[in-house]
């Protein structure tokens, strides 16, 4: 399907041919984004916890960019971590509900101190140089801090408050796992 319509293109003259490979990749790549969003946000429905799923992924998309952490060596074990992932944040959504909001509060704290304290990190296959470093550094703060003030500007509204501490848990335990096979490799 991809190449049917990067050929379409190129026959079009809206991209050189000298270019379809990449544009292959880009479009299967916004594909399985797609495909990962889509069974998220269908999970979160079925689970009864879409507005904690949308918080999540928001939350999630905006401190994974820049704080790194585990990447799965191949697109299925992409895939098969996103399933994980899924599941257990919806796990966790149920699991935050039986905690007192300082409680969360205190959890929240506490992944972004090791968020702070691990981020950004890099993966074999993107070395970061200094420069990059420094700025997602920088990224990563701004990107706390703006969903903790979300976090605390919707105090009342608990579904953001769950999907904005699942997103931060399990990002903490990205960058501890990628922190460990780092190590080992």
């Amino acid at each position: 399907m991809v190449e049917v319509v990067v050929r379409m293109l190129v026959k079009s003259r809206i991209i050189d041919f000298d270019d379809c490979e990449l544009y292959q990749y880009g479009l299967n790549l916004l594909i399985k984004k797609f495909l990962h969003v889509s069974m998220i946000l269908i999970i979160g429905i079925i689970c009864k916890k879409f507005a904690c799923t949308t918080a999540f992924l928001i939350a999630y998309a905006g401190i994974r960019e820049y704080a790194g952490g585990y990447h799965a060596k191949t697109s299925k074990g992409c895939y098969l971590c996103t399933w994980g992932v899924t599941l257990f944040s919806v796990f966790l959504f149920y699991a935050f509900e039986q905690i007192k909001t300082l409680g969360l509060y205190i959890v929240l704290a506490t992944c972004a101190v090791i968020i702070l304290g691990l981020a950004p990190q890099e993966t074999a296959n993107r070395p970061l140089d200094t420069q990059e470093l420094i700025v997602y550094k920088k990224k990563t703060q701004k990107c706390l801090i703006i969903e903790a003030v979300i976090c605390l500007l919707f105090l009342f509204f608990k579904a953001i408050l769950y999907g904005v501490l699942c997103a931060w848990f399990i990002e903490t335990i990205m960058l501890l796992v990628g922190k460990i096979s780092m190590k080992y490799r």
